[in-house]
């Protein structure tokens, strides 16, 4: 069975290949880490890689010279790793992350992309739900008239999911809120990877629905 790893690509330990078996990992230059690189750039911890649903997200542990991903700063609310990327620690290390899913090694603009995906959504005062098609690569749920899908209810925060297309779908995010964000109901803390059938809500005033089939879907 595949599973996820990390090849260092550059570096003093160039060639290492790492296999991720474990649900949470440390990456830094410090002995006590799970994965130990030793090169200047590589703060003592420098990163962190957590599983969540069977994803990996990646967290820069404050390092001196920075978390990269493709290119892209990684920040605290972290990155989800759901297809092939390169990872840099500073500018002299770079590893090779390969996920477990076959399908993520096809090249991305070679996956094929269901039609449309959508958001079956039910406030408390609603008989009948509305359907919302996902079109958008950022879409942004809330109460604020700001966002693509506003929901006027107390309990929904201004700002209160994003909801980001990646290769596989959709991944959540909560957006730091009090109330929160429940999947399939238990609450979420990292961002999640939305699977069809998945049921979602924010307290007792919001249900969604994601799926990609309106046809064999029924509440």
């Amino acid at each position: 069975m595949p599973m996820p790893t990390l090849k260092v690509t550059r570096g003093a330990s160039a060639g290492q290949l790492y296999k991720l078996t474990q649900d949470e990992l440390l990456v830094g230059s410090g002995i006590r880490n799970d994965i130990v690189l030793k090169d200047l750039d590589v703060s003592p911890r420098h990163c962190r890689l957590v599983r969540s649903n069977g994803v990996y997200h990646l967290y820069d542990l404050g390092s001196k010279r920075g978390t990269f991903v493709s290119g892209k700063l990684v920040l605290s609310d972290g990155i989800p790793l759901v297809q092939p990327v390169v990872i840099e620690l500073g500018e002299s290390v770079a590893l090779d992350y390969q996920p477990d899913d076959d399908a993520e090694r096809i090249p991305t603009d070679k996956l094929k992309q269901p039609a449309m995906s959508y958001l079956i959504i039910r406030r408390r005062a609603d008989i009948i739900p509305r359907v919302y098609p996902l079109e958008g690569d950022q879409i942004t749920i809330g109460r604020e008239l700001s966002n693509d899908i506003i929901l006027p209810e107390p309990k929904v925060s201004r700002y209160h999911i994003r909801l980001e297309r990646v290769a596989r779908g959709f991944i959540l995010h909560d957006l730091k809120t009090s109330n929160g964000t429940y999947i399939n109901r238990h609450r979420i803390n990292l961002p999640t990877l939305l699977q069809p059938g998945d049921y979602i809500a924010i307290a007792d005033a919001v249900e969604m629905w994601f799926t990609d089939d309106l046809d064999a879907f029924k509440v």
